[in-house]
């Protein structure tokens, strides 16, 4: 949804000048705000770039995935083990270390992202056409 857009027979406009791209952000975030019982004629709101958890743990486990792989079939290993079953340990291990490795990168800029959020104020604008619920 753009920003600017019809959202519950409402539109919300951004004040205090605030780039496009936080005002697409906001927008989605006002959507489960509004209702359409009372609207307010203006609201302060915080808006925030929070990044998503899912794709650090998959990254991390991914680099992990790769670590395995170098350790077990680049560096020489005891032959009384097949060098399979040595990179499936070293998957498991890796790779849950790399997944942990992710969330902890996801959670320092998650912290960083709180220190860096904006106040904006919107404010209702009336619709020029009813909603068709499309």
């Amino acid at each position: 949804m753009a920003a600017g857009e019809a959202m519950s027979g409402i539109t919300y406009r951004v004040r205090r000048g605030v780039d496009a791209a936080v005002q697409t952000a906001m927008m989605g975030r006002l959507e489960c705000m509004a209702s359409e019982e009372t609207p307010a004629e203006r609201r302060e709101v915080t808006v925030r770039r929070a990044p998503k958890y899912v794709p650090f743990l998959i990254l991390g486990a991914l680099v992990g995935a790769a670590a395995a792989a170098a350790v077990a079939y680049g560096l020489p290993g005891d032959e009384s083990f097949e060098r399979g079953s040595v990179f499936g340990f070293f998957l498991i291990m890796f790779g849950a270390i790399g997944a942990v490795l992710g969330a902890v990168a996801a959670l320092l800029l998650d912290r960083r992202s709180i220190k860096r959020q904006k106040r904006a104020i919107v404010e209702a604008v009336p619709d020029s056409e009813p909603d068709d619920g499309a």
